[in-house]
């Protein structure tokens, strides 16, 4: 193993490898895989990982926030989650509850329920969209599958697009659009069910 060479060296009258040649090899062949497997690491899509922090933490921290924080919970289930699940619903929340009596609004989104919104496809994100993904991150919230939101600041952020049609994660940030809404809430759920 000390002496490896490549088939044909000897044919071709090279002097056999050194010990000291053959661990060199060895070492630059790692070397080449380990930075292989680290470049694969690096290169995930930014908009593919997963945010385990509060908007304006997922701001302020950047990369950072990807990973939980010590004690901090990042198990956020998916609105089809919540919907296909057959266990109770934290906070006394079922799948007929009205949209309204778990957040503020009127028209015809309060009486809209839960399971039609978590269930309902929508073109682009919107109003709605933002509810569907607001129901899911609230139950999160409630059954301790994520730590870094609380239920007020799902309010705020449901006040201010309710409201304004966008939200503002911290003071002087260019305020998120639904579909930048979304796509955190999204990304807060790393799983299906």
């Amino acid at each position: 193993m000390a002496n490896q060479q490549q088939p044909g060296d000897s044919a071709a009258g090279l002097a056999p490898m050194s010990p000291k040649g053959a661990a060199r090899r060895r070492f630059a062949r790692a070397g080449a895989t380990a930075s292989g497997v680290l470049l694969t690491l690096q290169s995930a899509p930014a908009m593919a990982q997963v945010i385990c922090a509060s908007p304006s933490g997922s701001l302020s921290h950047g990369p950072a926030s990807t990973q939980p924080g010590a004690g901090s919970t990042c198990q956020g289930v998916q609105p089809l989650g919540w919907a296909a699940t057959t266990k109770t619903w934290p906070g006394g929340f079922t799948k007929n509850t009205k949209y309204g009596d778990m957040y503020t609004c009127g028209g015809t989104l309060s009486q809209t329920k839960l399971i039609d919104l978590l269930t309902k496809t929508n073109a682009s994100p919107d109003v709605n969209e933002v509810a569907k993904y607001l129901i899911a991150a609230k139950l999160n919230v409630l059954s301790l599958k994520t730590s870094f939101q609380t239920v007020p600041m799902l309010n705020t952020m449901w006040g201010e697009v309710r409201d304004k049609n966008c939200y503002e994660p911290m003071a002087g940030v260019t305020p998120w659009d639904c579909a930048k809404v979304v796509d955190y809430l999204k990304r807060t759920m790393p799983n299906a069910t």
